[in-house]
């Protein structure tokens, strides 16, 4: 899971621009109101509602933000979602992209797998509207974790998944991959052993991402593939130049993500951390056999 800075830029840098050509109204008790005006009148709101965001943020009680329903009399949630998707999407495109290409290699920093593909609002834009279109609030990340995240309320830690922005959880490895023999076949079992890397409440926190996100499932199954695609080329290593030479080559494999700061607690690293240990201390005539 990679760190990505905060974004450069903040709300109060992009706004107006947000805003251009509005001409839509509404009618609140008789009363039409242009929206231009009500989104305008807005912003100190949604900047102070920015500031304590990044409070909040960097001291990971972003679960202590309170649920909004209205921003105004006349300004609503479904008029800051409507906000979002009609012009943030729109006439601030270039600020959308901007954000949606913060990632190394363009993949998703929830998964870590995937390609990014859209923006997320970390606290629902539905629950949140004063974070619709706060840049802070918007992670890059890929379709399958955006959609498994949802729109939900947050009520404690439990509820939240890792804040890339604000959660750097890469100071040194707690994620890690064992592998059980099920039906003749090597099964990947990914685990946390977090010892003193990350406090409590972050240990919380890594472990409902991992559920929020099913990414213990997934994980075995992108390191399952990997089994299958390199089995062949493992075969003819051991049997050709013996079991050290394939253990060289599996730890090399490990060196080219731990040497890289963002692919500390990376699946890749801990399957092929873990497959080498796992040939290590294994009969590989057997387990080859076994494979066959």
């Amino acid at each position: 899971m990679e760190y990505l800075k905060p974004p450069e830029f903040k709300l109060s840098e992009i706004y107006d621009k947000i805003l251009m050509g509005i001409t839509k109204k509404k009618e609140v008790d008789g009363t039409v109101y242009r929206l231009f005006d009500e989104y305008h009148k807005l912003l100190p709101c949604l900047l102070e509602a920015e500031s304590d965001y990044y409070s909040f943020a960097e001291d990971n009680k972003v679960y202590l933000i309170e649920e909004r329903s209205r921003m105004s009399q006349v300004i609503d949630s479904d008029d800051m979602k409507w906000l979002y998707t009609q012009k943030f999407l729109k006439t601030g495109r270039g600020f959308y992209d901007k954000l949606r290409a913060r990632p190394k290699n363009s993949i998703c920093p929830y998964c870590g797998k995937r390609d990014v593909y859209e923006l997320d609002h970390y606290l629902s834009k539905s629950d949140y509207p004063q974070y619709a279109v706060t840049p802070a609030n918007l992670i890059p990340c890929c379709h399958i974790c955006n959609h498994k995240k949802l729109s939900k309320k947050v009520h404690g830690i439990s509820d939240l998944v890792l804040n890339p922005y604000f959660d750097d959880i890469n100071t040194g490895q707690w994620l890690f991959c064992t592998f059980e023999v099920q039906y003749e076949a090597l099964i990947p079992v990914y685990y946390f052993n977090f010892g003193e890397l990350v406090d409590e409440q972050m240990q919380k926190k890594v472990c409902s991402h991992f559920e929020i996100l099913e990414l213990k499932t997934a994980y075995a199954e992108w390191a399952g593939r990997l089994i299958y695609i390199y089995l062949p080329s493992w075969k003819k290593i051991f049997y050709d130049c013996g079991k050290d030479s394939l253990l060289d080559e599996l730890g090399m494999n490990e060196q080219s993500f731990s040497e890289k700061q963002g692919y500390i607690n990376s699946y890749e690293r801990a399957f092929y951390q873990g497959i080498r240990n796992y040939f290590l201390e294994n009969n590989l005539h057997e387990i080859f056999e076994m494979l066959a």
